[in-house]
């Protein structure tokens, strides 16, 4: 029959776990549980030392996260629900700390405080300022540049590219060397 992996697992209590693993933390002034021991790296985390913890559960391998999570609401975690931070602190295991959410809801909370990647790029690819001037939104609630999108439809339209830069913006109605921009709103009865 089976061997006997994880039997130590199953004599441990939930708050033995939880000593254990606090032991092998660095408690930082702010609350947070640091943990020292092996870390996951996330989505676009760099520094080896901002991974999500990781360790062995009743002889299962994962994100301690989820676990304590799942002690702290008394049931396991769903597919669809993930462990969420309030300190924004990956490797921090402190159970008043995390709270279970799910993918949509933790992208809402970190937007909310400003810590989506998307929401730190203050200018443009070319190196327009996003300002409420030169922002357009699309239907996803994606910004892009005007003066760029402005720069590709003259290019597109077979201008030069000093042509296009050279152009700020014409106001509509105006009659250029080049061609008429946005007729003017007409006046009056049927054509």
């Amino acid at each position: 029959m089976g061997g006997r992996r994880g039997f130590y697992s199953n004599l441990l209590t939930d708050s033995d776990y939880l000593a254990r693993w606090k032991a092998k933390c660095d408690i930082k002034p702010n609350g947070c549980w640091v943990w020292l021991g092996f870390k996951f790296m996330g989505r676009g985390v760099t520094d080896p030392f901002k991974g999500y913890a990781a360790a062995s559960y009743r002889g299962k391998n994962g994100r301690l996260g989820r676990y304590i999570v799942a002690m702290k609401i008394g049931r396991p975690l769903e597919k669809y629900e993930v462990a969420c931070h309030h300190c924004d602190n990956p490797p921090c295991i402190n159970p008043d700390h995390l709270f279970c959410g799910t993918q949509k809801e933790n992208g809402l909370d970190a937007r909310a405080k400003k810590r989506y990647w998307y929401q730190r790029i203050t200018k443009c690819k070319r190196g327009h300022e996003f300002d409420e001037e030169n922002t357009q939104r699309d239907s996803r609630g994606f910004r892009h540049c005007r003066a760029c999108l402005r720069y590709l439809a003259r290019l597109r339209a077979g201008w030069s590219e000093e042509e296009a830069l050279a152009i700020e913006k014409i106001p509509a109605g105006v009659k250029t060397e080049r061609r008429t921009y946005m007729r003017a709103p007409r006046t009056g009865g049927s054509p």
